[in-house]
């Protein structure tokens, strides 16, 4: 499972505490691999919703900075749409599917923002802000992608 970067050597068939695992063992750690793998998100992508809508920063399983990142339409004040290719690519060139699941977006800044990002394509998320008792507002966001 872990190959030649393992530390120790992890041999099915446990003689001691030091050396080997049992398969009850060796079963828990592929599950905790699994668990850490979908848990993690996709990406994390700090946006200004102001027109014309940019990315300010990009970190994802696709890539690192703005070479990496989707691209942003502004479509409304207060309303953004981040779109990604249909597939992506990681540093090992295995080329993946792209499938969001779900989203969470947090506004920056000291303004009651009220942010709700939503899945409107397999590639595409369409993120809204409103300021409370103003309306549709222009602002900095953090968007992560699972």
């Amino acid at each position: 499972m872990l190959g030649g970067f393992c530390p120790l050597p992890f041999r099915l068939g446990s003689i001691d505490a030091t050396n080997g695992v049992n398969a009850e063992e060796y079963s828990r750690m592929g599950a905790d691999v699994a668990s850490a793998v979908v848990s993690t998100s996709f990406a994390a992508v700090t946006l200004d919703t102001s027109a014309p809508g940019a990315v300010l920063s990009y970190n994802g399983q696709n890539g690192v900075g703005l070479g990496a990142a989707p691209t942003v339409a502004f479509v409304a004040p207060g309303v953004v749409t981040v779109t990604w290719d249909l597939s992506y690519s990681n540093d090992y060139l295995n080329s993946y599917p792209l499938a969001l699941n779900s989203a969470t977006v947090t506004g920056h800044g000291a303004a009651a923002l009220v942010c709700t990002a939503e899945i409107s394509l397999p590639n595409q998320i369409t993120v809204r802000v409103h300021e409370l008792g103003v309306g549709p507002a222009s602002a900095t966001v953090t968007l992560r992608v699972f």
